[in-house]
């Protein structure tokens, strides 16, 4: 039996050569992805959710008349958050005032701090993540009662990202 424990078995190749890095690298990414877009239904669910594009323009103009081309200005100009997810774009609806659809102020000034440090993905996830300048808090819960100390949290976060 000790035999055994000295003379151990031919080490199998590095599981490096055998395996693809790529597809792991692939696969990893998507389940990343797959946590991130789980933690945002989550923290998006208690504030209207997340829409398609067409369905947040369908409610939007029920309320403030706006047009396919104003919203997808505001998309494009990065004041509205949207971002993909597969091939679906997905608007989170915590950005809107729930009685007349309007822009949350705070919002669109947090946005304004963040978006040239986040992509749209990024940047719907940091409204979803518990956040240290917050206390723990999620920004999304806190957006609307107190814009202003979440600002604070964005323009915080934006300097520990560029370094300044």
């Amino acid at each position: 039996m000790d035999d055994m424990l000295l003379d151990p078995a031919p080490a199998a190749a590095p599981l490096a050569l055998e395996v693809d890095p790529l597809p792991l690298a692939a696969g990893w990414t998507r389940r990343r992805e797959d946590r991130e877009f789980a933690r945002m239904q989550a923290a998006f669910s208690g504030h209207g959710g997340l829409l398609s594009a067409d369905a947040a323009l369908r409610h939007l103009r029920r309320k403030a008349p706006r047009s396919l081309g104003d919203f997808a200005r505001s998309i494009t100009a990065r004041t509205t958050i949207a971002f993909r997810r597969g091939h679906e774009l997905l608007v989170p609806m915590f950005q809107f005032d729930p009685a007349t659809f309007e822009m949350r102020p705070g919002v669109a000034q947090v946005v304004a701090e963040l978006v040239g440090v986040c992509d749209e993905w990024a940047l719907a996830v940091w409204f979803a993540t518990p956040n240290a300048w917050l206390h723990g808090a999620l920004p999304v819960d806190l957006v609307a009662l107190r814009p202003a100390e979440v600002r604070r949290a964005a323009r915080a976060d934006r300097h520990v990202a560029v370094g300044g």
